[in-house]
């Protein structure tokens, strides 16, 4: 268990939402008050109206009151901190507006799957709703049996320091199929949820991508076997999912370099990063966890270079790729970078 203690159980809340009219405040659908077990019904509840006022509240207590009444699920990815902070004033914005505003302030995507919102890294979230398509298609052509076990709803549960290699391979056993791969899950604990119907390909989805995982299915349907996500992947398709993303337009591998920076083979995102100010260190270690990138700085260049890492800056991007945010970050400050794979060295700009 992580150093923070019992915050850390919290890394991969899921919380379905309560009664709690003081934070969130609307014309609630006819479904009120009951969590939504179906797209339709939680695509309904998501274009209610409500009204937020948050001053530094915690992010996930935030989410919680938010969803008052509307009886929507959101699932926080377990690399999300539950204890951060979240500032925000909106009143009759439709309720998914509100909650990819949070996504948009905190750095994350934001992604509808069936009657689930996830919340989540946005390399993560681009890719929730092609995963979940790619392996329904997938399961739709298996014999009927095995089709039938991975496409069926159910609802999925687990009580508090619940392990995610125990639901993997609980939700496997359900359908009566085996798992494999599971050294690729690091040990955790997480907090207690309970997720609305989905199919087992949805329920192993939102839980494999949580760290960077999907699965491939045995041609008999029999097993399935966890795998990194493959760079091929189209993480949007065009005119579909990029309307349930926080972070659209992703298409790998699209590898964009610009020149002097040598960055080599990182997927192109197209983030938007409201104006931001700090110092710059800080920030740049934000933004690499973020992106999942292993952050490599140049200490002793950047202080003979008479750089602080300390000074504040101001930085602010528009669908921008990553290496356009990175670059609006660390050139006022007067450093250059380099991506390589998922390495980010940062250094002098002279």
């Amino acid at each position: 268990m992580a150093a923070r203690g019992w915050s850390t159980v919290y890394q991969a809340i899921v919380m379905s939402l309560v009664l709690a009219p003081f934070y969130a405040v609307g014309a609630a659908p006819a479904t009120s008050g009951r969590t939504a077990s179906t797209a339709a019904a939680a695509g309904q509840q998501l274009r209610a109206p409500v009204a937020v006022f948050w001053s530094g509240d915690p992010l996930r207590r935030a989410l919680t009151q938010l969803g008052a009444g509307q009886g929507v699920t959101v699932l926080l990815d377990r690399r999300v901190d539950p204890e951060q902070g979240v500032e925000l004033r909106v009143a009759g914005a439709p309720l998914e507006e509100v909650l990819r505003r949070v996504a948009e302030a905190k750095g994350l995507g934001l992604a509808v799957l069936g009657p689930v919102v996830y919340l989540g890294p946005p390399h993560a979230a681009a890719l929730v709703r092609p995963l979940s398509q790619l392996r329904s298609a997938e399961a739709k052509r298996l014999p009927a049996q095995a089709s039938n076990a991975l496409l069926r709803l159910d609802r999925l549960r687990w009580d508090d320091f619940a392990t995610p290699r125990a639901l993997l391979g609980r939700l496997a056993q359900s359908g009566g199929i085996a798992v494999s791969g599971l050294d690729r899950v690091p040990h955790d604990l997480w907090a207690a949820a309970d997720l609305p119907p989905l199919s087992l390909v949805d329920r192993l989805t939102l839980i494999a991508i949580q760290f960077d995982l999907t699965f491939e299915i045995a041609p008999d349907g029999a097993s399935v076997v966890l795998v990194p996500i493959p760079d091929d992947l189209e993480a949007v398709p065009p005119g579909k999912a990029a309307a349930k993303t926080t972070t659209p337009r992703r298409t790998m591998p699209a590898h964009r370099t610009a020149p002097g920076r040598r960055s080599v083979g990182a997927a192109e995102v197209r983030f938007t990063q409201r104006p931001t100010r700090g110092p710059v260190g800080v920030l740049l270690v934000q933004l690499a966890e973020k992106l999942g990138l292993e952050l490599r700085i140049d200490r002793d260049a950047i202080e003979a270079a008479g750089i602080s890492l300390d000074q504040t800056v101001s930085f602010g991007v528009e669908n921008a790729t990553a290496d356009e945010l990175l670059e609006a970050l660390l050139a006022p400050a007067g450093l250059a970078f380099r991506r390589t794979g998922k390495v980010l060295q940062v250094f002098p700009a002279r």
